[in-house]
């Protein structure tokens, strides 16, 4: 638990990284999002993706994830979604 861990062991296991928000949008709408420390980019953009992959719609829908960090915006990936009626 957190209160067995010194403050010293809490920043260099929890603020690896800096503080950074994930954001998804799904056809301009947030769909996801999600801050981290001490998680890496790539680590997050995986779950992302795995939140994407199960979404199927009538119709394809845009979607774009984007990293906020210190004010700058991060296009990550795009894509769209899958449709029902795709073979």
């Amino acid at each position: 638990m957190l209160k067995d861990i010194s403050h010293e062991e809490y920043l260099i296991k929890f603020n690896r990284f800096p503080k950074t928000k994930y954001i998804i949008y799904l056809n301009c709408c947030v769909f996801y999002e999600f801050t981290t420390t001490s998680r890496s980019e790539e680590e997050c953009i995986e779950i992302m993706k795995e939140m994407l992959s199960p979404l199927a719609y009538i119709s394809k829908k845009s979607y774009s994830a984007y990293s906020v960090s210190e004010g700058n915006k991060k296009l990550l990936f795009r894509g769209r979604t899958k449709c029902y009626y795709d073979n």
